[in-house]
């Protein structure tokens, strides 16, 4: 919480136009654990947010501004079907850092590029 939140004040993390309490983006939950969704992508567990004990650790020491990188590609290398999202106005997930973590693992890994399908969504509203 001594890096954190001095920095965002009083936006939302997760949309950064808009002030605290928020209403937008609506719930992922319900959206991200439908059959609809779940089938399509062939997902094999449930979705769940955060967990916030790991998190208030994160983010009491500031570990959570350190790279997970090394462990990301450790389990893309392990054949572990993987999803980066991220978004252009959200302050805990740094799309522009997120995108060039995906370039870097493309140069630089041959095993990252063969199970990578390096799609790109753009979504609008």
């Amino acid at each position: 919480m001594q890096i954190l939140e001095p920095l965002v004040g009083n936006w939302d993390v997760y949309y950064v136009p808009t002030a605290n309490p928020h209403t937008y983006p609506p719930k992922l939950k319900p959206y991200l654990q439908s059959s609809a969704v779940t089938s399509k992508i062939g997902s094999q567990s449930t979705w769940s947010a955060i967990d916030y004990e790991v998190y208030f650790q994160f983010a009491a020491t500031g570990d959570w501004m350190r790279s997970s990188s090394p462990n990301l590609e450790i389990v893309i290398n392990s054949g572990v079907r993987t999803v980066v999202y991220d978004g252009d106005a959200d302050y805990i997930c740094n799309y522009k850092g997120a995108e060039a973590m995906v370039r870097e693992f493309l140069i630089s890994s041959s095993s990252f590029s063969s199970h990578c399908a390096n799609t790109v969504a753009t979504c609008a509203g």
